[in-house]
């Protein structure tokens, strides 16, 4: 299932740049972002509920329904609307590294509250984060 997941994140702004140029997608990043967060969520939710018992979703609390609302609005929606606008401007492979910035991003917030739980393990894969990064803004200095 991760290589599944892996595979459909590298393919996702292949097959957006391809249906952008040859008309099958929208222009407007806003409306690709609506009907991509749309489609995921009825997707999501049906597999929800096939899996897991329905009861247990009587037991959210008030609060779990408003973080459940800022996931789905704030961060996905941003992170969404930025991609889609990212793939009109740049090429896959570039949407592709910028994407693993999120989740470097979220291992330095961890290593902020809770130093204990990074070890060197992570150090691998931060590094090639970084150094995806810093070849796509040296390489887009060259070409300016």
């Amino acid at each position: 299932m991760f290589f599944l997941g892996c595979l459909s994140t590298a393919l996702y702004p292949v097959l957006s740049k391809w249906g952008l140029s040859t008309g099958r997608l929208p222009q407007s990043a806003a409306v690709r972002t609506f009907w991509s967060l749309g489609l995921g969520a009825v997707l999501i939710g049906l597999l929800g509920l096939a899996v897991e018992p329905v009861a247990r979703l009587a037991t959210m609390s008030g609060r779990d329904l408003l973080l459940l609302v800022y996931l789905g609005l704030f961060s996905s929606a941003l992170t969404f609307w930025l991609l889609q606008r990212a793939t009109s401007a740049l090429t896959p492979g570039a949407v592709t590294a910028y994407s693993y910035l999120v989740p470097f991003v979220s291992m330095l917030l961890l290593f902020i509250r809770e130093p204990e739980r990074v070890g060197w393990v992570w150090l691998p894969g931060s590094a090639l984060v970084l150094l995806a990064i810093a070849m796509l803004l040296r390489n887009g200095r060259a070409a300016a």
